[in-house]
């Protein structure tokens, strides 16, 4: 399954319908051609930094979305020209609110 939840086969017989770009990103296969990484949520609620992309690979924490995973897609404002998130404010408020919503607090 894709990230979407859809199979490699339904995503190939959705692609033609798929926007230009977005038929760009399947290979021929149905494969993705630009695969997903996500970091556990174990990880995340663990982690007191925000590192890049490619560190958190070489450290195994940002792995390639498996086919069996659920994943939540966080998105944030940069508050930093350096850094996203250089008092890690957004970053503390996520993994409360992750927190929160293992615990039942969010329905």
């Amino acid at each position: 399954q894709t990230e979407t939840g859809m199979s490699s086969m339904a995503m190939t017989s959705v692609a033609p319908t798929l926007p230009s770009e977005e038929k760009a990103a399947l290979a021929h296969n149905g494969a993705m051609l630009y695969p997903m990484f996500v970091v556990a949520l174990r990880t995340v609620l663990g982690m007191s930094t925000i590192e890049p992309h490619e560190v958190l690979r070489a450290a195994g924490s940002a792995v390639e979305f498996p086919p069996d995973a659920r994943a939540i897609f966080v998105s944030h404002e940069w508050c930093g020209r350096m850094h996203p998130d250089p008092h890690l404010r957004q970053f503390h408020t996520l993994q409360r609110a992750l927190v929160g919503a293992i615990a039942g607090r969010w329905r």
